[in-house]
C-alpha cells in the first residue's frame, strides 16, 4: 500500500464521513459532532491528519477553539510564544483514547 493510501485508509472507519456538523460553527452542531467523536475508533489518526493540514473542523472530539486552548501557555517573557506545537493536543487525544 502506498504511503498516501495508508494515511487516508483510516477514514473508511470514521463516523463523521460526509457530515456537515464537523465543519459547522453552530454550537449545537459542535456539541453533536463531539458526541459522535466520542464513539469513534479512529480519533488518534483523525487528530494527526487534522494537525497535518491545520484543519478548522471538529476532529477527535476537539474543535479548533479546544485545540488552541490546549496549545496556549502562560509565558514570562514577551519574546516567547504563548502557543505550543500540535503535539500538545495530539498527546491529549492519545491519552483519552487509551
Amino acid at each position: 500500500m502506498s504511503r498516501n493510501l495508508a494515511k487516508v485508509h483510516w477514514t473508511k472507519d470514521a463516523l463523521c464521513k460526509f457530515d456537515k456538523k464537523f465543519t459547522s460553527y453552530h454550537i449545537e452542531d459542535v456539541f453533536e459532532a463531539k458526541g459522535v467523536c466520542d464513539q469513534c475508533t479512529v480519533k488518534v489518526e483523525c487528530i494527526i491528519a487534522n494537525a497535518e493540514v491545520n484543519g478548522s473542523f471538529i476532529s477527535a472530539g476537539l474543535s479548533k477553539f479546544d485545540r488552541l486552548m490546549l496549545q496556549w501557555k502562560r509565558v514570562e517573557d514577551n519574546s516567547e510564544s504563548n502557543f505550543e506545537d500540535d503535539s500538545v493536543y495530539i498527546s491529549a487525544v492519545m491519552r483519552r483514547a487509551r
